[in-house]
């Protein structure tokens, strides 16, 4: 993540999504915030292979998670708050370490109830 490529309107941004997924009790509207969340972070990243892997998990199911992953959106909401925190106090390190570990949580939970037929869809 280059924290130089964020500019303070992406970070107040960034904020808003944070604080309205954290206040809203529709899973559509928290959904619409955490794909923006999402994209706004990847849309600062240099990676071609990262962003090839980033567009490939973002396919599918990984923007419905709130509604499939039991817990998913406490979970996140945590997580996403160590994200954020970390990109405000320009630790990109910490904030791709974070991200990270939410994409792999998020990742492995949703292969476990897929190998099990668990789906909520």
């Amino acid at each position: 993540m280059s924290m130089e490529n964020f500019d303070q309107e992406d970070l107040k941004m960034l904020t808003l999504f944070y604080k309205t997924m954290n206040e809203t009790e529709n899973k559509e509207e928290y959904i619409e915030m955490n794909t923006k969340f999402h994209h706004l972070l990847s849309s600062k990243c240099e990676s071609p292979r990262l962003l090839g892997f980033i567009e490939t998990i973002s396919r599918g199911f990984s923007q419905d998670t709130p509604q499939i992953i039991r817990g998913q959106i406490e979970k996140s909401d945590k997580e996403h708050c160590n994200i954020i925190n970390a990109v405000l106090n320009n630790e990109p390190e910490k904030a791709a370490s974070y991200l990270g570990e939410h994409i792999n949580r998020t990742g492995k939970e949703l292969v476990v109830l897929m190998q099990n037929d668990n789906l909520n869809i």
